[in-house]
């Protein structure tokens, strides 16, 4: 189902940029290129044929345009609009119906190039929290800055407005990362959720911590 939202998100995408070349198209149409989409399928419209050879020495440089990545649909769960955060941690396996409209709207000063609707099952009600309030509940990070990433993505925009469903997090792990030259020191804060390989790979290294254990008796 997390695929059938990105995809969502694609083809709003490609009628807000208008058209496609014949490369892009093959990509987001591979399987590969599935399970590397982040939410964020604006970068793919901008991906350019690039040759890179094992005799390169100078590194290619790029920079994220905030103004363009911030052109998301609006997200609505259960006709709530919601943070683009919220459908990371949703439980894919209960989202009942999705639809999808491309009119341009504006919420709250901010342009969206779309709506797409979530309806989650009868059964299925999610607990939703801010990311700060996330924050506050689980760490003694009270009022240090810090950043957010959920599966391995940062989390960007206004983290008391960003909400996910805390019964779908598996596990919150806290990383303090000084940089001493900078004088700064980041706190990153990451999320996994309770996806099908998370879970498994979660139970695995249990099993081998255990097998350790017994082993050095």
């Amino acid at each position: 189902m997390k695929r059938i939202i990105l995809l969502a998100i694609t083809l709003l995408t490609i009628q807000a940029y208008g058209q496609l070349n014949g490369e892009v198209d093959q990509i987001i149409k591979s399987k590969q290129a599935y399970g590397q989409l982040n939410g964020k399928v604006d970068q793919i419209i901008r991906l350019k044929k690039v040759v890179n050879t094992v005799n390169d020495t100078i590194p290619l440089v790029s920079y994220v345009n905030q103004t363009e990545n911030d052109r998301m649909p609006a997200f609505y769960l259960n006709g709530k609009f919601v943070s683009d955060a919220m459908f990371k941690t949703i439980n894919s396996n209960q989202i009942d119906n999705l639809n999808v409209e491309s009119q341009e709207i504006e919420l709250g000063g901010k342009k969206y190039f779309g709506r797409i609707y979530i309806q989650t099952k009868k059964d299925y009600h999610p607990k939703l929290i801010s990311l700060t309030d996330l924050k506050l509940k689980y760490t003694n990070l009270t009022n240090a800055p810090c950043l957010f990433m959920i599966d391995n993505e940062f989390v960007s925009g206004e983290y008391n407005k960003c909400v996910v469903d805390e019964k779908y997090i598996l596990q919150i792990s806290v990383e303090k990362i000084n940089l001493a030259e900078e004088n700064l020191q980041v706190n990153v804060i990451r999320l996994l959720t309770r996806t099908e390989a998370n879970v498994k790979k979660s139970n695995e290294i249990m099993v081998r911590g255990t097998e350790d254990i017994t082993l050095a008796k």
